[in-house]
């Protein structure tokens, strides 16, 4: 996934060391004003959509900045060729599904899928969708609707379905869950 770090205030002029134009990375305008969007952030380049998302880490409070729009699906050339998609919410997320072996995920960086990401979606010979979101109150209320719209726009060749109530992927395997209770979450998934 390429996962970096921006540490202090240097992405910006590393950038454009690089030939990047000086707007590549905007600054914050909370909590830190003047410094870059990314400052000390983990972050995921998204080449297709020509930016970066990034997870604050300086005060643990997970804040997500990101530069630009987020464009399509993350990695969703990946599943293709596979029966079933896991839709999820993060790169966090996605990382631990990858991580675990279920190479059939994707990630919508967040809840609500723009009609590329749709699109995206009925490109994919998946018979089944899961999506998994967040097990927070937006998670729980996106998860439905995110699925009524798959299913209206013709998206879903498959019902889809909720998996692993209760948590997100990441919480789920750094609980210290494995792969083995997460495919008996998959299969007891309902439409």
């Amino acid at each position: 996934m390429r996962i970096g770090y921006a540490p202090g205030a240097s992405l910006r002029g590393y950038l454009a060391r690089l030939g990047y134009p000086p707007g590549t990375v905007g600054t914050r305008t909370y909590r830190s004003p003047g410094r870059d969007a990314f400052f000390r952030c983990l972050t995921f380049p998204l080449p297709a959509a020509g930016n970066l998302y990034g997870r604050s880490i300086t005060d643990g409070s997970a804040a997500i900045v990101s530069a630009g729009s987020k464009g399509g699906l993350y990695g969703w050339e990946q599943p293709l060729p596979f029966p079933r998609v896991i839709l999820v919410e993060g790169l966090f997320d996605l990382a631990a599904l990858w991580q675990a072996g279920f190479d059939d995920a994707v990630a919508g960086l967040g809840t609500h899928l723009n009609p590329l990401q749709l699109t995206q979606l009925g490109r994919m010979d998946a018979g089944v969708v899961y999506i998994c979101f967040d097990a927070d109150a937006n998670g729980s209320v996106r998860g439905p609707r995110t699925a009524e719209r798959a299913v209206a726009a013709g998206r879903c060749r498959g019902a889809p379905r909720g998996a692993a109530p209760g948590h997100d992927p990441n919480s789920f395997f750094c609980g210290g869950r494995h792969g083995g209770r997460f495919q008996r979450c998959l299969e007891g998934a309902r439409p």
